[in-house]
Parts: structure tokens; C-alpha cells; sequence
């Protein structure tokens, strides 16, 4: 059990700073070069960023509850903790693909509410970190 909180933990990192990394070259360096690249395209921005606005509070409740639903429940029954495992790292992966869609949208109409959508998410991700008792909570075992 632990050897798996180990590896979460590792891939916890390892997609915040992705992420974090990713803003970093955005802000800094790209957006010097070809940033707002749809800047006077109003209408494609305001769909662009309604969309993003319910795909981040739509993938934060979703994420969130993810342990919760019925087709996530029967996967975990036949290997709890590879499950697990696996359904966290994708758990984290949906999480990272609308955090770089909120990135991408920032580069091309450099708009903040892109920032702020990105950072909700990577505040949410703190309710993401891997522990012994989350994963106990998320799967029912209690292995010494």
C-alpha cells in the first residue's frame, strides 16, 4: 500500500508541475514571441471561455467525486489497490487536461480569467494529493 501512496505522490508532482512549468514558459517566453493570437476575435473568445468556465467547475465536482460513482465503484472490486492506482492517475489527468486548456486559452486571447481558472484548478489538486487515508476513505481496505 504504501509502495502505491509512493507512486501517486510522485505522479502528483510530477503533473502540478507540468503544469506549473507550463504556465511559466506561456507567461514568460511565449507569449512575447505569438501570444494572443485570436486577441480581436471577441465572440470566439467569449464561447472559448464559457466553455472553459463550465468544463473547470464541471471537472473539479467531477473529479472530486470520482471514488463515488457506480462504474468507478465496480472497477476498484477486482484489484482495489492497481485500481486505484489507475483511477487516480486518470483522476489526475482529467484535472491536467483542462488545466492546459485554460493555459492554451490564455496564449491565444491573454485573457486573465484563463489565469484564474488555472489556478482554481491547481488549488483543487491539493484535494487530490495522495494519502494513506484517502485511500483508505476511497476504496474500503485496510491493509497494515
Amino acid at each position: 500500500m504504501s509502495q502505491i501512496i509512493k507512486q501517486l505522490k510522485l505522479l502528483f508532482y510530477l503533473i502540478v508541475g507540468v503544469s506549473l512549468l507550463l504556465m511559466a514558459v506561456v507567461e514568460f517566453l511565449l507569449l512575447d514571441i505569438a501570444g494572443g493570437l485570436f486577441a480581436d476575435e471577441k465572440q470566439f473568445e467569449f464561447v472559448y471561455q464559457s466553455f472553459m468556465i463550465l468544463l473547470t467547475l464541471g471537472g473539479i465536482y467531477i473529479t472530486l467525486r470520482w471514488f463515488k460513482f457506480e462504474a468507478i465503484k465496480n472497477k476498484l472490486q477486482e484489484n482495489k489497490l492497481t485500481a486505484y492506482s489507475r483511477w487516480s492517475l486518470i483522476r489526475m489527468l482529467v484535472l491536467e487536461g483542462i488545466a492546459i486548456l485554460n493555459i492554451g486559452g490564455y496564449f491565444l486571447f491573454v485573457n486573465s480569467s484563463f489565469v484564474y481558472l488555472w489556478l482554481i484548478i491547481i488549488l483543487s489538486f491539493s484535494f487530490l494529493y495522495p494519502t494513506r487515508e484517502r485511500l483508505i476513505n476511497e476504496t474500503g481496505i485496510d491493509e497494515k
